[in-house]
């Protein structure tokens, strides 16, 4: 992976340069942004930069056998450290608590999907499984830091630098507290790079210790030129996929390939549901809900954050060149409802029963359609009174 392979995040991939031109480059740094962002294609590009051994001053040359090793992922210098499942059942050669034991699958991950997201990571590991993962969580556990240690301290093979990329490091829970040591003082020659998406879930003890880079999600335009370049959209088109990626190019790679169409269908689905509230057929849709991804759930909400905001615009009077149902609610109620999904993506989040989440939506979505009919009867109402009497 090149810095030139990475859509957009061209200044941050300069400032990276120059701190490296320029002596400065901090041993530890944790790049941070959501996920399908780049931050992860951009943790990868740096490592192999600092390892190429022809570096021009824009981009490694690609070419070397250290380059060509990084863009396999099986570079001895650049180390990989994610979520994984703990299998400690059975003989010892089957029992699987490191990342290294993995590591076949992580590179098909890196080469299928360097965009991924956690959720794309658990389902590969499931598929690969012949019993799949049991809905396991994925974490870092104690054996893999004790791993990480123990290669970190062996001298470099080939490379300029030792790299450690860790992915996701939400996911070490107290076991983190064993890489402060080496965190604070590391081998000569050593990088660490830190991918994380939530900076309130991992140990502020990691977050104090390392330089922190804000990735921030790609802008439409940035997307909309990749799918244009690296996808052949045509340019409306690609347009109209962006405007709903929220900034994730993995979001918008979704939808090319039939989920996020999918998604985004039920979830104007959903809404003709509610609008004549059909509760027999609601309810069947409560149960195919219910069965979506946990991934897939998060794009149905982002999908109808971006459907709101576009009621909201048209119910104010702003032109925003997309057919909604902007009469069904005052702009005030369409401020409510688009608090009401974050609300609900919120608690999906934390594994809350989606059909009761979804039913308390639908609700509280129907009784604001109903109090908005109601109040233009009553309006209605009265200017006809009023008129009457205007005229009497």
């Amino acid at each position: 992976m090149l810095f030139n392979d990475i859509i957009g995040h061209r200044s941050l991939a300069s400032g990276l340069q120059r701190s490296i031109a320029e002596g400065r480059l901090p041993h530890a740094l944790l790049f941070l942004g959501p996920g399908g962002n780049g931050a992860l294609p951009l943790a990868r590009a740096l490592a192999t930069y600092v390892n190429c051994a022809q570096p021009g001053p824009d981009d490694a040359c690609g070419l070397c056998p250290s380059c060509q090793k990084a863009a396999k992922s099986i570079h001895p210098d650049i180390h990989f450290s994610y979520p994984i499942v703990t299998i400690g059942s059975g003989a010892k050669s089957q029992q699987k608590h490191k990342s290294t034991d993995y590591i076949a699958e992580w590179r098909r991950f890196m080469a299928d999907q360097p965009y991924g997201i956690y959720e794309d990571w658990m389902n590969l590991l499931d598929a690969e499984s012949e019993d799949g993962t049991g809905n396991k969580q994925g974490n870092l556990p104690k054996e893999e830091i004790l791993d990480i240690q123990r290669k970190l301290n062996l001298k470099t093979f080939e490379g300029a630098f030792k790299v450690l990329i860790m992915w996701l490091p939400e996911y070490l829970g107290n076991e983190g507290n064993r890489l402060l040591k080496l965190i604070e003082e590391p081998p000569d020659k050593t990088l660490f790079i830190l991918v994380a998406e939530d900076a309130d879930r991992v140990l502020p003890t990691i977050l104090s210790r390392t330089q922190i880079v804000r990735v921030p999600r790609f802008s439409d335009e940035t997307i909309a030129q990749a799918l244009a370049s690296r996808n052949g959209l045509g340019a409306t088109e690609a347009a109209h996929v962006a405007a709903f990626a929220e900034g994730s190019y993995r979001r918008a790679l979704e939808s090319l390939e039939g989920g996020g169409a999918a998604v985004e269908a039920s979830f104007l689905q959903w809404v003709d549901l509610v609008v004549r509230w059909q509760v027999l057929s609601l309810n069947a849709w409560l149960e195919e809900f219910q069965k979506m991804g946990r991934e897939k759930q998060k794009h149905f909400f982002g999908y109808g954050l971006q459907w709101v905001r576009t009621c909201y615009l048209n119910a104010l009077g702003v032109a925003s060149g997309q057919e909604s149902g902007a009469e069904l609610l005052a702009p005030e109620g369409w401020e409510r409802l688009a608090g009401d999904l974050e609300k609900s993506a919120y608690y999906l989040t934390r594994n809350a029963h989606a059909r009761l989440v979804m039913m308390n939506l639908s609700l509280r979505f129907s009784r604001a359609i109903q109090e908005r009919h109601l109040n233009r009867k009553q309006a209605d109402f009265h200017n006809t009174f009023d008129a009457k009497g205007a005229g009497g």
